[in-house]
């Protein structure tokens, strides 16, 4: 939802996101109609402040932060760097979760500690 300011028609648009909670099953079911709210190719959606979004994303919708930084990244063509950074350490955390349930689910007995000799950490910076 587009708030204007109300008494300066030339400063720039503000954007305020608001959400309601719902439940688990039904947020799964609206995944793909939530990510479409934030990459539908509207020239409103494509100047919605990025940053913001994905800041709302992160802390309500962690499960659509990827699927929005792909497409910020991969359609729209964005180039700012912190945007890659934050999808590179997405990624990381999904396989670091991928990897702890799969050993989880192992038997005991079965290898999981030489699986675990592999295990490699991975830490993302910003420089160079």
């Amino acid at each position: 939802m587009q708030t204007a300011h109300a008494n300066n028609d030339s400063a720039p648009p503000t954007w305020h996101i608001e959400y309601a909670p719902m439940s688990p099953e039904r947020r799964h079911a609206d995944t793909g109609r939530s990510r479409q709210i934030f990459t539908e190719d509207l020239t409103e959606v494509e100047t919605l402040p990025r940053d913001k979004a994905l800041n709302f994303l992160k802390e309500g919708f962690k499960e659509l932060a990827i699927p929005y930084l792909e497409h910020i990244i991969y359609v729209w063509d964005d180039k700012v760097p912190e945007f890659h950074n934050v999808l590179i350490q997405l990624y990381l955390e999904r396989v670091q979760g991928l990897m702890k349930q799969y050993l989880n689910s192992l038997p005991e007995g079965t290898g999981k500690g030489a699986l675990e000799l592999f295990e490699v950490k991975f830490t993302v910076s910003a420089d160079p």
